[in-house]
């Protein structure tokens, strides 16, 4: 099960092409698996080295601990 957010200033509308990045969390509670996280992570940003996305691989957890305070309300899930 994976879930799949965008937030900052993509969501805002205050995104500025060439100066801003494009917030993407990943959730996923097999990221307790750091090893996992990391292959993924370093797959992503392979593929996506010279694009603006921003890439956050998190848990469950994570994301209601930290990131949902952090972030508030401005998300989008997809």
């Amino acid at each position: 099960n994976v879930r799949l957010i965008f937030f900052g200033s993509i969501v805002k509308g205050n995104y500025t092409i060439g100066s801003s990045d494009i917030d993407v969390i990943i959730i996923s509670d097999r990221f307790h698996d750091r090893n996992l996280r990391f292959f993924i992570l370093s797959k992503l940003l392979e593929r996506y080295l010279e694009s603006p996305f921003e890439f956050h691989l998190i848990t469950t957890k994570e994301f209601e601990k930290w990131y949902k305070k952090f972030i508030k309300e401005e998300f989008v899930e997809i």
